[in-house]
């Protein structure tokens, strides 16, 4: 095999790891986030403030690496 095809099926195994990944990732962050906000919701009259905020940090934190997946996800059918 000459160097060029190496290199491109490289690529491919790395952009279809990086996807397997993200994807994956993706599912957990969406657990977490689902079940944050219901446990949020259902405690919400019973708990200070203070832990309220705690669940929206959690929430937030969620939501970015859920963008920092989504952009990994698009970098992966990028040729590199």
């Amino acid at each position: 095999m000459n160097k060029g095809v190496l290199k491109k099926e490289s690529n491919n195994i790395y952009d279809n790891n990086l996807y397997v990944i993200a994807h994956d990732l993706s599912a957990s962050f969406n657990h977490i986030k689902g079940f944050a906000e219901i446990l949020s919701g259902k405690i919400a009259d019973k708990i200070t403030a203070e832990d309220q905020l705690y669940f929206e940090h959690l929430i937030l934190a969620v939501r970015k690496s859920e963008a920092m997946l989504s952009a990994i996800t698009k970098l992966s059918h990028i040729p590199l």
